[in-house]
């Protein structure tokens, strides 16, 4: 029974905290935004000591039940050292599997990759910006005369919405999006992204552009030509799905804030292309 009922007061005590929680965000978002910051704080302190009354009215049972289990736990290791000594090693690890299964998830949602490249928004001239459930799996600054890229995978539909990248569900098919800038000494051949060749005999061929802080930036969008290599490395689920290529250049004589982007796969991501596109900023 005192387990039992200490295990009621941890599920009221979380109850008490989330419910707070969920009220005050739920209080902030429907009074007037001047009021929304003085409406959250007051609700977390209002959920703060309402826990605090709480446990200090049940402190007394809680003393109680730790010093008796407390002796009940020494009375059992006097009596069987090997298998208290067992059991010690299993709750060892029950307290860590919460902690491994956290970074294993983690490892599997975008926002990590986010932490792995902190540098992935920022080019030589703009700043990308690259939403938290898109996954960052390369991204190259690159010296201040040089180029800089940032590659990005990302769904707008299915589970991958979520900002999970789940590589074992063969229905996970995510599109590719490259954005970056060459600068006037740099290296980096431009020959994938968009040239005529590509785009003469493209079916469905449009055109769209933005400005980049007063920068023209050109985009063509048209069916893909189906490149075996852009497929292989976006899945085999692709292998019966029309795609779609979006290649984006700022003017050749443009040297000093240069940029282009790059998109290949589903037609349902390309507004999340296109929107990233309209929210990018220069660093200068």
């Amino acid at each position: 029974m005192c387990l039992l009922k200490k295990l009621l007061l941890f599920a009221f005590e979380t109850t008490v905290f989330a419910f707070g929680t969920v009220l005050a965000v739920a209080i902030a978002a429907l009074v007037e935004p001047r009021f929304a910051s003085l409406a959250t704080v007051t609700g977390f302190v209002v959920t703060v000591a309402s826990l605090v009354v709480i446990r200090r009215k049940t402190r007394r049972f809680k003393i109680e039940y730790d010093a008796a289990n407390w002796v009940a736990r020494r009375s059992f290791r006097q009596l069987y050292p090997t298998q208290a000594r067992y059991l010690h090693v299993l709750w060892r690890c029950l307290l860590w599997l919460p902690t491994v299964c956290a970074a294993f998830v983690l490892f599997f949602f975008p926002v990590a990759s986010h932490i792995v490249h902190p540098r992935s928004h920022f080019l030589r001239h703009y700043r990308v910006p690259i939403p938290w459930n898109f996954m960052v799996f390369s991204s190259s600054p690159g010296p201040p005369d040089q180029y800089s890229v940032v590659d990005v995978l990302a769904s707008s539909s299915g589970i991958g919405r979520f900002g999970i990248t789940p590589f074992w569900d063969s229905e996970y098919v995510p599109s590719l999006m490259d954005f970056g800038s060459v600068g006037p000494n740099g290296s980096f051949e431009i020959n994938y992204r968009g040239s005529e060749s590509r785009r003469k005999g493209a079916a469905q061929l449009s055109k769209r552009n933005f400005q980049l802080s007063g920068v023209d930036l050109t985009c063509w969008q048209y069916l893909s030509p189906q490149s075996r290599a852009a497929r292989f490395w976006l899945g085999h689920s692709y292998d019966d799905r029309p795609l779609w290529e979006i290649a984006c250049e700022t003017p050749v004589d443009v040297h000093d804030r240069d940029f282009y982007a790059l998109f290949y796969g589903r037609s349902e991501d390309i507004p999340a292309f296109y929107n990233v596109l309209q929210n990018v900023t220069s660093t200068y």
